[in-house]
């Protein structure tokens, strides 16, 4: 099985970051590699706020090739409150976590159908549930829920299953990256221990497994669910 994985790093600028960037990438394809026993997983690294960028880096990685899963991972967020996001933030998160799920499907499409494959979107638990002090971010999974349900029905007659992991915390440095402070975040993970029943913060190898089993055989009669894994956080309100 191919799996075409994709991960952002147009807003990375630094080099620690970008070093960060990569090694986060490697973890989650080394994840998926385990957890699937199948070929190796393969990657692509583009900029997803340039659609002919992103096209024509597709292109260039063979990505024209027999495809049997798309893992549509890269994501961007930013806690900002309304009054303080800007256009251009607003822009970006709406490019990486609606526009380039969009346009990378449709161009997998094709080949998808003739494999009759599988897409799996990464979504979020904010998707489903509001936070007031980042809803850009929420809006944006919120589209991309919707995305995946209405093209579930739009490939089911071509037998291609859309489905959504929607994970809560997850041990990763999304948070740092979206301006949380290390003592912030700290005090954020503590607090996933009430907010999520099963135990607080899970690693990102528990997305894996999930989207493993999206991508699999055994979940052949699903499709256009939001699959939630957040240890039960989905249960709780407020979130």
């Amino acid at each position: 099985m191919k799996i075409r994985s994709l991960s952002i790093t147009h807003s990375i600028s630094k080099s620690k970051e970008k070093k960060r960037a990569t090694l986060k990438l490697e973890e989650d394809i080394q994840n998926l590699d385990i957890i699937m026993n199948t070929a190796p997983t393969e990657a692509v690294q583009t900029n997803l706020n340039d659609k002919k960028v992103e096209l024509e880096s597709m292109r260039e990685q063979k990505i024209e090739d027999d495809i049997d899963a798309l893992v549509n991972n890269a994501g961007s967020g930013n806690y900002k409150k309304m009054m303080e996001t800007t256009p251009e933030i607003l822009e970006s998160i709406l490019d990486i976590n609606v526009k380039a799920p969009f346009n990378l499907s449709q161009r997998c499409a094709p080949h998808l159908i003739k494999t009759q494959g599988s897409i799996v979107n990464v979504s979020s638990i904010s998707g489903q549930r509001p936070i007031g002090v980042c809803p850009a971010y929420c809006m944006s999974k919120a589209a991309l829920d919707m995305f995946t349900k209405c093209l579930a029905l739009d490939l089911a007659p071509h037998k291609v299953r859309v489905n959504s992991v929607n994970p809560g915390v997850i041990i990763t440095d999304f948070q740092r990256r979206a301006g949380m402070s290390e003592e912030n975040y700290a005090k954020y993970l503590e607090r996933q221990k009430e907010l999520q029943p099963l135990g607080g913060a899970a690693e990102p190898i528990e997305v894996a497994k999930t989207i493993k089993f999206l991508l699999s055989d055994d979940s052949s009669f699903v499709t256009g669910q939001l699959l939630f894994v957040d240890g039960g956080r989905h249960c709780l309100s407020p979130v």
